[in-house]
């Protein structure tokens, strides 16, 4: 088969193991093209004459991430099923390869998924159906009955305990691990704690590997030595609800206080401030007295990828606000994960530096953008998050290369995470331009709210 984009050897190894089975585990650290492995795959189904009709399914963070991917890596037509319910139906009536889809809406739109013809199931990110009990998973796996060929993709499949596995293998396949959680848990967990009800040990667990393993494929980034030395992705996150109000609120007073004045860039740019701290999460007063949105979308995201990434990666995440740097701490702190703290009133930045890259118990490396931009190294990290940028693209180099450096043993993956149809993809854009905001002319500027 002739691929649109040359994969990495371990892309290979995975696409000849599965592209003849019918239910198949990818198990793959993030940053080692899932994605790309399954658009060979459907691509090899639709060269052999074979009737390729997917479902794709994953969360709505990745959503036009699959949509970017399947054009970078593919010629397979795809609908993105979003909007209304209407939008979406219409969309599932026209022809395509694929159809992608986030978890929310599959228990929306099962009556009509089932009647729909899929013969492919990829669920990207099938942690999100672990809980057996859950709406989203019994649509998944209702589905499952109706669509022959199954695939399952996760970063670790496991975020809390073994107990986790059944609900995914369920779907990929009922022989392997049983159709009864009752029983699955029985054979596997010993369990104790209050009524009873706590899984306090475990038994079997080689046969479980065994099980497990016997229609799956698990990669490591260390095993994947034909990488480039970074690796870069987009995720896309909604604002809440009361966020999006606010933002779109602000947007139209300024557009109104700026339309009929000049005003200068230096000036333009303190005032787009306002936007990327909404995007943050949290808002000023007129009394500049900071609040905090109570639902964060950025800081659930990053929760989410931490417990799906493996115990021993260590991540780094840079920030613009130092407000930013209390909620992403304290969440962090909630979640029971260790972290390292550098902002601008941290008096001794070394030991900070110091603990991350030599503690195996510390996970994540929290800095602000303007102090942690320059003379650290953070060899430690193989994974970098942007939560947000400043508009200086020397800032952004900078801050990559304290992973990206001399010392450095692994692949850098950088995650920018961005809020759609706002101020972050106008920055975004401009940084992966090499330009800094600071150059642009002010009508540019505007364009980007």
């Amino acid at each position: 088969m002739k691929f649109k984009t040359v994969p990495f050897k371990h892309q290979l190894e995975c696409f000849e193991i599965m592209k003849d089975q019918m239910f198949w585990g990818l198990f793959a650290e993030p940053g080692l093209g899932k994605t790309k492995i399954i658009l060979d795959i459907c691509t090899y189904i639709r060269e052999g004459c074979k009737k390729l009709k997917a479902l794709i399914v994953c969360p709505n963070t990745l959503v036009e991430n699959w949509a970017d991917e399947v054009e970078k890596h593919s010629d397979l037509s795809y609908q993105l099923l979003l909007g209304t319910k209407k939008d979406r139906l219409k969309k599932l009536n026209q022809p395509a390869d694929l159809y992608i889809i986030n978890y929310e809406s599959t228990r929306i739109l099962y009556p009509e998924l089932i009647k729909a013809g899929f013969t492919m199931l990829v669920l990207d990110e099938s942690t999100a159906v672990k809980n057996h009990k859950s709406q989203q998973s019994v649509a998944c796996y209702e589905l499952s009955h109706k669509i022959p060929r199954r695939y399952i993709l996760s970063g670790t499949p496991i975020m809390n305990s073994p107990l986790d596995l059944f609900a995914q293998y369920r779907i990929l396949n009922p022989l392997i691990l049983g159709a009864s959680f009752y029983r699955f848990r029985g054979t596997y967990a010993v369990m104790g704690g209050y009524m009873n009800k706590q899984a306090v040990a475990w038994r079997y667990i080689t046969q479980l590997k065994q099980r497990v393993f016997s229609c799956a494929t698990r990669k490591t980034k260390d095993e994947c030595l034909d990488l480039p030395d970074k690796l870069y992705q987009v995720v896309k996150v909604d604002l809440s609800p009361l966020q999006r109000e606010v933002y779109d609120k602000l947007k139209q007073d300024f557009i109104y206080e700026v339309k009929d004045i000049v005003v200068t860039a230096p000036i333009m740019l303190t005032r787009l401030m306002r936007f990327s701290q909404i995007t943050a999460g949290f808002t000023k007063d007129v009394e500049g007295v900071e609040h905090a949105f109570k639902d964060n979308p950025k800081v659930k995201w990053v929760l989410e990828f931490l417990a799906d990434l493996e115990p021993s990666s260590k991540v780094v995440i840079f920030v613009r606000f130092r407000k930013e740097i209390d909620m992403v701490s304290q969440a962090l702190r909630l979640a029971g994960i260790k972290t390292e703290i550098v902002f601008g009133d941290t008096s001794d930045r070394i030991e900070a530096v110091r603990r991350f890259n030599q503690d195996p118990t510390i996970r994540v490396f929290l800095g602000q953008i303007q102090t942690t931009g320059m003379g650290i190294n953070l060899t430690a990290g193989s994974y970098v998050i942007f939560l947000t940028n400043s508009y200086s693209y020397g800032d952004r180099i900078q801050c990559e290369d304290r992973c990206h450096r001399i010392g450095q043993t692994k692949n850098v993956t950088y995650i920018d995470l961005l809020a759609r149809n706002t101020i972050d993809i106008g920055i975004h854009n401009a940084l992966r331009k090499k330009e800094s905001l600071s150059s642009m002319i002010t009508g540019d500027i505007i364009k980007m709210i």
